[in-house]
């Protein structure tokens, strides 16, 4: 996650560590197997 943060910052984007959402909506999302979960997500973006 840091090297994430750092590299966003680097390219003047913000990111933010998100380690608590809807498990089976982000799975269907990202197309992930059953034995598959997601841990956290790190969207990155323009600073507004």
């Amino acid at each position: 996650a840091q090297n994430v943060y750092l590299q966003a910052e680097s390219l003047n984007l913000g990111t933010v560590f998100i380690g608590a959402f809807h498990d089976d909506e982000v799975k269907k999302v990202l197309n992930l197997n059953k034995d598959e979960r997601p841990l956290a997500i790190m969207p990155v973006g323009r600073i507004k």
